[in-house]
């Protein structure tokens, strides 16, 4: 009996060790934080730590990172270093004069979990206008594909689905001091609305560009709501910035991730339902226009599902053909 146990106790510790390896640049050999890692459901287990490290996974997993080819690796049965090899991304092609509104395009991706199934997927072009005068963002989504429950199962899980992508809604934060250096992460204590946040927002850089890592659930001073028997609660919420340089503003973005898990209970005796969430955004060029062209522009508000999607977001967690399969494709609505 005790050779068993000691037996079932090796086979543990194994399984722990070979569950843990490093990610690093293919180039460079230097580590890569900040290398997002799914399961095979497409689901988001972990980011890669400051030094490169992935712990505590197993089975199937893809790691996918703006700028990197994607890879799959078996958690069970690696235990070792791992090189994602570079990937050129064609940055956005920046023209901007004196006119009076800057025109940023892109392309668009969000994946919604309810557990470890999709239950809606879109993707398409949109368009932001941007009044250089005022600041003032207008957006237009002017492509898009997509796919939803035949019947939504819960519209109680929509009213906390993250809204399409929208440069207008986000908040200016601003790095108060650099709190410490973790490997090639350098880490700040932020200040939002007025409120101090330690190790609010990560940085780091690579190819040239800089990456910004924001935990947004520090900055929020509403993490969970219980009304009638019903709760919601916000487990993660990051916001992903990269920008072209180290100069952060919306003529340099490169591209955006937003990823989030919540927890939904219907009753106080009802099951939790695990939600999540990764909405993608590259931007593909960003220049100058008049306003008269601007407001010609926006103006037309049709959307169309016949396009071609740019190739420059970070490589898809999920097969979308599979995940589509059990879902129908319906005009835009968020």
């Amino acid at each position: 009996m005790k050779r068993l146990v000691l037996m079932m106790a090796c086979v543990l510790l194994t399984a722990v060790a070979r569950a843990q390896f490093c990610i690093i640049d293919n180039e460079d050999k230097q580590p890569l934080p900040g290398v997002y890692v799914f399961n095979d459901k497409g689901k988001l287990l972990t980011m890669s730590d400051e030094h490169g490290m992935v712990r505590d996974v197993c089975g199937k997993v893809t790691l996918s990172m703006i700028g990197f080819e994607k890879a799959e690796v078996d958690a069970d049965h690696f235990a070792d270093t791992l090189s994602l090899k570079v990937s050129r991304i064609a940055l956005p092609d920046v023209k901007v004069s004196n006119d009076e509104y800057i025109k940023i395009s892109g392309v668009l991706r969000d994946v919604y979990f309810r557990n470890d199934t999709v239950v809606l997927y879109r993707e398409g072009l949109v368009d932001f206008y941007m009044e250089v005068k005022n600041k003032k963002i207008t957006r237009r989504i002017r492509a898009c594909r997509q796919f939803d429950e035949p019947k939504r199962k819960n519209h109680v899980e929509s009213m906390f689905f993250p809204k399409t992508i929208d440069l207008k809604r986000f908040r200016s934060l601003d790095g108060y001091h650099q709190s410490e250096t973790r490997g090639d992460t350098i880490v700040y204590e932020t200040i939002k609305e007025g409120r101090k946040v330690q190790d609010g927002m990560k940085t780091f850089k690579f190819n040239g560009m800089e990456r910004v890592i924001i935990d947004n659930v520090k900055h929020s001073n509403l993490t969970s709501v219980s009304l009638f028997g019903f709760s919601y609660a916000i487990k993660k919420d990051v916001g992903d910035f990269i920008y072209n340089g180290n100069v952060h503003g919306w003529t340099s973005l490169v591209s955006y991730r937003k990823y989030g898990e919540r927890v939904v209970r219907n009753s106080k005796k009802s099951l939790p339902i695990d939600m999540s969430f990764v909405c993608d955004f590259g931007v593909v060029e960003c220049k100058s226009i008049s306003k008269e062209e601007a407001k010609r522009e926006m103006k037309d508000k049709n959307i169309t599902r016949q396009f071609v999607m740019p190739d420059v977001l970070p490589a898809s967690p999920i097969d979308e053909k599979t995940a589509v399969s059990t879902l129908i494709e319906c005009d835009f609505h968020e």
